[in-house]
Formats: structure tokens, sequence, C-alpha cells
């Protein structure tokens, strides 16, 4: 375990993060792991994880001399006062690291005074944890309801696709590529079902543009070039007129 003098001058090579970086609405993941990664890195995560606590007081009571025991008792002393004073001013300094470093934070529903680091971090971790789960399971519906309609524009739809793929990602998402190249089966309609079930079989085989390009290659050879419209079709049908002039 790292010592309080060490810890301290530690912290002191440590600065705040950029404001673009600082804890906002959306990036929960990324801030967490910098943060982590940036105290691991100066031998501090201990402060928010628990495993390096406030030293426990040592007390120290003279003996008593005869008839003199609450003198004695007013006489005790802790030993390790500055080890404890050490480790509070480092925690201290860490709490008002993780605070500065949210952008705001007055909104954030956090209450830092007369908490520790860590009760710090585990209000941050409970309210931001929860939130990103639902935000993640919200972003994945999002995706799902995407449907290409019959005779739509393929291309058009994929590039939603791929936008709302960005969106799943970034709500912090444990979807995998194999899972995105589902979703795009499933957004298809049933008129490419003899592409996408080969597709869906092996997704593992496929990464999202891979399955895209299959597609889209079924659609080039598959579209009929039309010579005659609807109307000169019926026309012909009729005798109205030639089939060829």
């Amino acid at each position: 375990m790292t010592t309080p003098a060490s810890t301290g001058t530690a912290f002191g090579n440590i600065t705040a993060l950029p404001e673009d970086r600082r804890l906002g609405r959306s990036n929960w993941p990324e801030w967490k792991n910098e943060i982590e990664y940036m105290l691991i890195n100066h031998d501090l995560k201990g402060h928010i994880d628990g495993s390096t606590p406030c030293p426990a007081a040592i007390h120290v009571m003279p003996p008593p001399a005869a008839g003199a025991a609450a003198v004695a008792a007013a006489l005790v002393t802790v030993t390790n006062q500055a080890q404890i004073d050490t480790w509070k001013s480092i925690d201290k300094k860490i709490r008002g690291y993780l605070v500065t470093n949210i952008r705001n934070f007055f909104s954030s529903g956090v209450v830092d005074e007369g908490k520790t680091a860590r009760e710090v971090w585990d209000q941050l971790c409970s309210k931001r944890e929860k939130r990103t789960v639902q935000t993640a399971v919200d972003a994945e519906r999002y995706l799902e309801a995407l449907i290409c309609p019959e005779g739509g524009d393929v291309n058009a739809h994929f590039d939603e696709l791929w936008r709302r793929w960005y969106v799943v990602k970034q709500a912090g998402s444990q979807w995998t590529e194999e899972r995105f190249v589902i979703a795009i089966c499933e957004s298809l309609p049933s008129s490419f079902d003899s592409t996408v079930i080969f597709i869906s079989e092996n997704s593992s085989k496929y990464d999202p543009q891979d399955a895209m390009n299959a597609v889209l290659r079924k659609v080039t050879v598959v579209s009929p070039v039309r010579l005659f419209s609807d109307g000169q079709v019926l026309q012909m049908i009729s005798g109205l007129i030639p089939a060829c002039n």
C-alpha cells in the first residue's frame, strides 16, 4: 500500500481534464475510465474503491496515578494523528478533483459536503450507471424501430442504420457487431428474406458493412429493367398497340 507521504506528492501532478472531457450527459463510461486510469497511475485509486481507508486512530493512555483516573483519561493521545491528517488532506483533494471534473456539478445530484472521495464516487456510480443502462436500452430500441418498407431506398436506409448504430455505441450498449448484423437483417422487408436469412444464420462471419454490401449486390442483380410502362403493357395485352414498333 502506498504511504500517505508518497500519495501526497503524486497528487500534485494531477491536472483537471479539459472541458470537453469532463463528465457530461452521455460520456460516463469514457469519463469513469479516464478518472480511474489517472488515479491508478498515481497510486490513488484506493481512495475511491475503499482499499486505502483512513487509518484507524491509535490511542495511548498514560498509566494512571492513584486517584487520578479522570486526569489520565484526559491525557489520551493519538500517536498516528499526523498520518490521519495526511490521509484526510489527500482524500479531500481527490474529492475536489472528482467534483471539478463534472461539467454541471450543481445539477448532478451528487452531495459532496462532508463526504469522502469514495462516498462521492459511489454516488456517481449509482446514479450514472443506472442511467447508462437505460440509455443503452433506449438506443437499442431506437435502432430496432427502423424498418425499411417494401420498395424503399435501401442505401438511405443503411445510412440511417449507421447513424443509429453510432448512437447505440455512444450510449454504452454492449451490442456487438454480430448483433448489429442481425438487426440489419431484421430491418429489411420480406422481399429480402432469401438473402438475409443466409446472412442471419452466418452472422458471425459478417461484419456490418459486408452484410450491407451483400444485400446491395442482391438489389443490383434482381432489380428488373422496365422497358414499358404499366399502361403500355395493358395496351399490348389488349391488342391496342403492337408489341414492337
